[in-house]
């Protein structure tokens, strides 16, 4: 379930005084039927689902009275209260953007929004729709937004009818490379408290905001085996004779470094496997590739990668999952899938679509993340996100909100260690 969603569904539904556009109250929830659609280069898939929103428990903020929603199966929480037009997010666990409405005065809402290097250009309140669902018809109001961030663009709009609540979500994510669509459609009536047709989990209390460590002192790293810059399209094109020893040694050089600088472990060593070399033409990949060392122009993954080493000289596009590789890239990288245990070097944009567990993520451009991200370490550009991040550490950058993150120096910059040409 995207954050960008939970932060607009929160943030743009406005209440009036007899019958609200979310009603709130303890124990409350909502089902949607959602439907998901990815595109990369030459490669399409879709999958379907579900998604709980729920109002976990009633709370005060300053006195006065405020709940705490989330949606189900899902560590983000925001505490939340409203008068008849309008609603107030006190806090959440992590960064999103949030949206004021006004349903009798729209245009009192329509303001630019910003949040770290999130940026809301465009925001509309717009006439009632006639929304068909399979809980039944509605007349909805929608409000959409365009969220940017450096490296990606989001699409969102909002569909609320009073006295129901959202019954319509549509979200397009647009990065370099790949495009997500996804639509929630509300699956049957909302749920009032009391219901057993569906267990309510547990709530979980919001944490109070942590406190923003003080970057680390720089720590001495060992001398890289080589700081001339890596030329990667002088690797791709020497094919099956590409000596790719110097590039190993560099990246073991790289994960000692950023152990060093980051005070926690880090994946990247690179795997052994028969060399799939295949030059200037590109590689497109449909099925799931293991223990193999690839080097290529521009590479399109529809599958899934465990245990590679990839050496692209281009853009790298990964729809299914990557586990416990090295990717090396020399444009920008799309991830649709989930990513694990991998080391990824680019010099160009990284957009991740989907959730970061225990890697090691060095590029030049900026790193944009949807889904939630744990144990990671980061030296990038710019760096934005919608989703949740815990013990994670940013080098030579500000700390990301939320669990246990925390920035530290490395000198030199990891970039330095592994410098691509």
């Amino acid at each position: 379930m995207s954050r960008s969603i939970v932060a607009l569904a929160l943030a743009l539904a406005p209440l009036a005084q007899a019958q609200t556009y979310l009603p709130l109250e303890a124990g409350k929830r909502w089902t949607y039927r959602q439907s998901e659609e990815v595109r990369t280069a030459g490669a399409q898939s879709s999958q379907q689902g579900s998604a709980t929103l729920e109002v976990l428990k009633a709370t005060q903020v300053d006195g006065q009275p405020a709940f705490v929603l989330g949606w189900r199966g899902e560590e983000g929480r925001a505490v939340v209260s409203a008068d008849a037009d309008r609603i107030v997010v006190h806090r959440s666990t992590d960064e999103r953007i949030l949206l004021p409405a006004n349903f009798a005065d729209p245009e009192q809402g329509a303001k630019r929004v910003e949040a770290g290097t999130l940026r809301v250009e465009a925001y509309t309140v717009g006439a009632v729709e006639r929304v068909e669902t399979p809980a039944g018809a509605f007349d909805a109001v929608p409000v959409s937004a365009a969220v940017k961030s450096p490296a990606t663009t989001v699409q969102v709009k909002v569909y609320y009818a009073r006295g129901v609540g959202p019954v319509k979500f549509e979200e397009r994510i647009e990065a370099p490379g790949t495009s997500i669509t996804r639509t929630l459609v509300l699956d049957a009536p909302a749920r009032e408290p009391g219901s057993t047709l569906a267990p309510a989990e547990e709530p979980l209390e919001v944490e109070e905001p942590l406190e923003v460590e003080e970057p680390d002192e720089p720590r001495a790293v060992e001398e890289p085996v080589s700081r001339a810059p890596v030329d990667l399209a002088q690797l791709v094109g020497a094919g099956a004779n590409a000596d790719l020893a110097p590039l190993v040694r560099n990246v073991e050089a790289l994960r000692t470094a950023a152990e060093k600088a980051s005070g926690q472990s880090v994946s990247g060593t690179v795997p052994d496997g028969a060399l799939l070399a295949k030059g200037p033409q590109g590689l497109i990949v449909t099925d799931d590739l293991h223990h193999t060392r690839i080097t290529t122009s521009t590479l399109t993954v529809t599958g899934s990668l465990s245990h590679c080493l990839v050496v692209c000289s281009g853009d790298v596009q990964i729809s299914g999952e990557a586990s416990h590789c090295v990717i090396i890239a020399g444009g920008s990288v799309s991830l649709a899938g989930d990513m694990h245990h991998t080391l990824l070097v680019s010099k160009g944009s990284i957009s991740a679509m989907s959730e970061l567990h225990h890697c090691t993520v060095v590029s030049q451009g900026d790193l944009s993340f949807m889904g939630e991200v744990h144990h990671s370490t980061f030296e990038v550009g710019a760096l934005s996100g919608l989703g949740n991040a815990h013990h994670t550490v940013v080098l030579n950058g500000a700390a990301l909100p939320g669990r246990a993150n925390r920035a530290a120096k490395a000198a030199p910059a990891l970039r330095a260690v592994l410098p691509l040409k």
